[in-house]
């Protein structure tokens, strides 16, 4: 603590007394002894990510002794049951009862070389090659001095060095072992190995328990050399160089020999703790600082990309040191510790740990957390600034003030007589921050806090938000009731009463001299030379009224975040709203930053939200991508996903483009850029292709045998950091028309019942929310047709097809054409039969259509024969009956009621001739056969005409003569029906009868004007229920070969 003072109360002094303060700032960016203004301390290892498999079923990775990483990102771990392959998801386990050209299951050491080859030490079972999925053993018949190989390394020429178990050290050079002779080496019992320069460095197992015998088999005479443990030795191709550890007795083994980042040698012990020295016989040999609990036990040794120096220890404990600072992890699962052996980073930067039930690993995540662990006073963070040298402040629920600087955290307790929850911060002119509590104003300056509450002019004790101005002026939002307020040290405070209303629970500048104000339940509110110009509420377009956030960006963009209706975006247009059913991750935005990706950063309840700003203007029409939005959660580093929401501000980006993120577990940092870098497409490797049984690796031929056409293919994309976040799409040409999207735990596709052809197959894989724009991964493979599927096939098939074809054709031509001949003979007989049939139907079909004919003229018949009587007797009859009464007239003329009786009767006696007359008249018409058709035609109209007084036109062209004389009277009967129709049943006022002859046709037409019918249902009525005047007409018009078409019209004539 004293010297944090120093250091910052001489850059107060700096600051203050410096004119050029742009160049103080400069030296303290350049300067370690003040820290950088990046101020972050190391990382420890509780701040990492930490995973472990520990299923008990997974016994292969159990007794985890090493590990190495192929370029395809495949894990290998070494264990004491087998080799395992890792992909982030799948184990895939090598033993030698199911791995041909393995001996033994005791893998002792891995090590991959610079052709990508990976070799491995085996514990009796000597050393194995494997290349292209093929396992090859060198043992004892190929130059080994014993199978029990512990130790590997790889020369700059590509030599293998192969360090054994008290069988010293062999060379592999183009597939031949050769033993290396070190004079005055003596019994070595090989554990370790490191290469400097060509030069080699070996560490020696414990002594102490190695059997006489076998050190008289591996040094002969020299086996009475006495025993020693902790033994380095150095040959560095001349001379031999045996080194004893200081401190080391006979149980000391020399676990781990590697070269570190600073040149020097680093060696870990399994009972010394871990030695330094320098890469030659002379140098010092130093342990290096312990954390507390101390490194004894120590197993491997590793360097990760950060410089920071990790090791396992028999204990079960992982230490990571970086800048001096250690941290450790302790490998426990409920009281049961796991001992640590070994240790590896990935090329993600993933440290791998081995373990004797199981494995682990440890990574930074996207998301750094710091809390009570890391030296926080507190786990609850409220709000979080950053001062004008660049140190980072956090305000804690219970009271304190940290800082967290490149040199550590430093934490103030502000003491309950002046304590009250920290609500906000701002960082302060001059060096400094202000903060606000629920008792009053504070400025934190060089160590030394200064408060400031009513009694000091604060209109308000309970401080929501603080802005310091250029001109020092201390802008305090407060509850409503007091609202906005500006303060002066020294002064008293200028209270506006136009925002007494408000709540206000943020203060950004507005670039124009002016703030905007994020109110409670008034929405958003700018002001500006102590009154307000204008508010926005829901009225206006916003989507709360409840504000908790806001940013500013270049652009003059006001980005809203409200409390329970997510973000919204004002320009100079309509306000732009984005809600949670529209697709936006959070409706609760605590805090908003932007980076110089042009991506938008938010606090919310669920964790920290992620939005690209072009994606949101997609979201707006619809078309938003996946990549355009992430949240981040536990699973990428933070202790818990709530975000502070009633605090100000929550969310900060440091002036090195960090962010930070108050959480109810601890203040979680990021860093854009590298989140960034860790999305992307990722190779893909298609492991396998199984055809009916046959599994074949995707480096073999892939042309499968005839048969069954079920298709699996296996592939995987080793993300070993976040296999979760992999995403998989596929495609089958000529089988599936678009890429299929497949989720991270399904590495395998199958296809069932294909066609026999050539395919493709193409895949391709994406980590986190990255689009799909790299080069798929391609496998071609054939399905060969069975023979009956074959070309060959089909060409017999057909042309055997076609052969018998022909040949069931002649056959059906000669039986069609026996089938012919009897069935001519057939219709012969039935068309004669048929002919005889047709002629007897025509002639009864003949005769019948005479029969109206002939009932009309035995009708017409019988009316002349009735006329001619009626016309000879009846009336001669009548004539003399008359006479008679004529001659009583005379006699009886003196008697006038006789007289009377008699003129009456006289009377009734004429009118009865005339009525017999007519009657004969009409049954034949005399005129007809006498003087024709017109002239019997003028004459029955005229009758008509004087019966009915109607008038009626009766129409002829000059043709009428020409109309054979067999159709006069059928003419002549159908008008005097058609008449008679009219007189009784259509009051008409006007009949038109018109007659004309055309070439080859007659048409009569009659019409009247009277009160019609509906022709449609007449002509559909049955005969009985028609007219009897209609039906004599149709039958006369059928008689003689005519037509009668009736079309009338209620209330429009016929």
């Amino acid at each position: 603590m004293t010297s944090w003072f120093l250091r910052q109360g001489l850059l107060h002094y700096l600051y203050k007394r410096t004119s050029r303060r742009w160049l103080c700032l400069i030296l303290v960016w350049l300067s370690g002894w003040f820290g950088s203004v990046s101020a972050i301390p190391p990382e420890q290892i509780q701040q990492m990510i930490h995973r472990r498999w520990q299923d008990p079923t997974l016994s292969s990775i159990l007794n985890i002794t090493s590990f190495a990483q192929t370029a395809d990102g495949y894990l290998w771990i070494g264990t004491r049951e087998g080799l395992v392959r890792f992909d982030g998801i799948r184990f895939k386990y090598y033993k030698k009862n199911n791995t041909p050209g393995l001996f033994n299951d005791d893998f002792q050491t891995l090590l991959l070389a610079k052709d990508q080859t990976l070799y491995c030490g085996v514990f009796e079972g000597g050393l194995v090659r494997v290349k292209d999925n093929i396992f090859r053993s060198f043992i004892r018949e190929d130059g080994l001095s014993n199978h029990r190989v512990a130790a590997l390394a790889e020369g700059k020429d590509g030599t293998i060095y192969i360090g054994t178990r008290a069988g010293g050290i062999f060379l592999l050079r183009d597939e031949v072992i050769t033993p290396l002779n070190i004079p005055g080496q003596g019994f070595f019992d090989v554990r370790s190995i490191c290469l400097v320069n060509g030069e080699i460095w070996m560490g020696s197992g414990s002594e102490q328990d190695v059997p006489a015998e076998r050190r008289r088999a591996a040094l002969g005479d020299r086996s009475k050399s006495p025993r020693t443990g902790g033994v380095i030795g150095h040959w560095d191709g001349k001379n031999y160089h045996r080194i004893q550890l200081p401190g080391a007795d006979l149980s000391t083994e020399v676990c781990a020999i590697i070269l570190g980042p600073d040149g020097m040698l680093y060696i870990a012990t399994s009972n010394q703790g871990v030695y330094s020295m320098p890469p030659n016989s002379s140098g010092p040999i130093n342990r290096i600082p312990e954390p507390p609990s101390g490194l004894q036990g120590a197993r491997g040794l590793a360097f990760d990309s950060l410089g920071a120096l990790w090791v396992t220890l028999g204990t079960g404990m992982v230490a990571r040191s970086e800048r001096g600072i250690w941290s450790t992890f302790p490998l426990i699962d409920g009281v049961r510790f796991h001992p640590a052996e070994a240790i590896f980073e990935d090329k993600e930067g993933t440290v791998w740990v081995g373990t004797s039930s199981g494995l682990d690993c440890f990574y930074s995540g996207a998301v750094t957390t710091f809390g009570k662990p890391e030296g926080l006073a507190g786990d609850e963070t409220t709000c979080v600034t950053e001062d004008e040298l660049g140190q980072i402040w956090v305000g804690s629920w219970d009271r304190h003030l940290s800082m967290i600087s490149s040199n550590g955290i430093s934490n103030f307790n502000l003491g309950p007589e002046r304590g009250g929850t920290i609500q906000s911060l701002a960082p302060a002119k001059g060096g400094g921050v202000w903060f606000g509590r629920t008792n009053g104003l504070a400025k934190m300056k060089d160590g030394l806090p200064h408060f400031y509450t009513s009694k000091d002019g604060l209109p308000e004790d309970w401080v929501w938000s603080i802005y310091e101005d250029n001109q020092t002026n201390v802008w305090i939002g407060s509850p409503p009731g007091v609202g906005l307020h500006s303060f002066k040290p020294g002064s008293k405070g200028t209270n506006y009463a136009g925002t007494r209303h408000l709540g206000i629970r943020t203060i950004v500048p507005d670039g124009e001299g002016g703030l905007w104000l994020g109110t409670q339940n008034h929405g958003l509110v700018n002001f500006r030379n102590g009154v307000i110009r204008r508010s926005w509420s829901k009225t206006e377009g916003l989507s709360d009224d409840s504000v908790r956030s806001l940013l500013v960006d270049s652009n003059n963009t006001v980005w809203v975040g409200t409390r329970d209706r997510g973000l919204n975006r004002f320009a100079n247009g309509p306000i732009d709203r984005f809600r949670w059913e529209q697709g936006f991750g959070a409706d609760q935005v605590s805090g908003i930053v932007r980076d110089d990706l042009n991506q938008l950063w938010m606090g919310t309840p669920r964790g920290i939200f992620r939005a690209s700003i072009s994606g949101l203007d997609r979201l707006i029409t619809g078309n938003a991508l996946f990549s355009d939005f992430r949240l981040f959660t536990q699973v990428d580093g933070m202790r818990s996903e709530e975000c502070r929401r009633e605090n100000n501000p929550s969310v900060l980006r440091s002036r090195d483009g960090l962010l930070w993120f108050t959480t109810r577990m601890g203040l979680s940092m990021l860093d854009p850029k590298r989140v960034h870098t860790e999305e992307g497409p990722l190779p893909v490797q298609i492991e396998t292709l199984e055809v009916g049984g046959i599994v074949k690796s995707s480096s073999e031929s892939l042309v499968f045998s005839p048969g069954d056409h079920n298709v699996r293919i296996t592939f995987t994309a080793t993300a070993l950091r976040y296999p979760s976040r992999v995403r998989f799409r596929y495609k089958l040409s000529g089988v599936d028309p678009d890429w299929v999207m497949l989720p991270s735990s399904l590495r395998e596709v199958s296809y069932r019942n294909l066609k026999p052809a050539s395919y493709k197959f193409s895949v391709q894989a994406v980590s986190g929310a990255a689009e799909f724009n790299g080069t798929p991964k391609v496998v071609a493979f054939i399905l060969p047709p069975l023979f009956y599927q074959t070309k060959t096939f089909y060409g017999l098939f057909v042309g055997c097809a076609l052969a018998l074809m022909f040949l069931l054709h002649l056959f059906r031509l000669r039986m069609l054409a026996r089938r012919a001949f009897t069935l001519q003979a057939e219709v012969f007989a039935r068309t004669s039969e048929l002919r005889a049939e047709i002629i007897e139907r025509e002639r009864g079909e003949a005769q019948l259509r005479l029969l109206p004919a002939r009932i009309l003229q035995a009708q017409e018949g019988e009316r002349r024969r009735v006329a001619s009587e009626l016309h000879d007797s009846v009336t001669q009859l009548l004539a003399s009956v008359r006479v008679r009464v004529h001659h009583l007239e005379t006699l009886l003329v003196n008697e006038p009621l006789v007289h009377s009786a008699i003129l009456k009767t006289k009377e009734l006696l004429d009118h009865s001739v005339q009525e017999v007359r007519r009657i004969s008249r009409n049954l034949r018409p005399v005129e007809l056969d006498d003087f024709g058709l017109k002239v019997a035609l003028e004459n029955s109209c005229d009758e008509f005409r004087l019966r009915t007084r109607l008038n009626l036109d009766l129409v002829f062209n000059e043709r009428l003569v020409q109309i054979p004389s067999r159709l006069e009277l059928p003419i002549y009967r159908i008008i005097q029906e058609a008449l008679t129709n009219i007189e009784r049943h259509a009051d008409a006022r006007t009949v038109r009868v018109e007659l004309t002859v055309q070439a080859s046709s007659l048409l009569l037409t009659v019409r009247d004007d009277g009160k019609g019918f509906s022709s449609g249902n007449h002509q559909h009525l049955h005969p009985r229920k028609q007219g009897i005047g209609l039906i004599n007409i149709r039958e006369r018009a059928v008689a003689v070969g005519g037509i009668c078409s009736i079309q009338s019209v209620e209330g429009h004539g016929t």
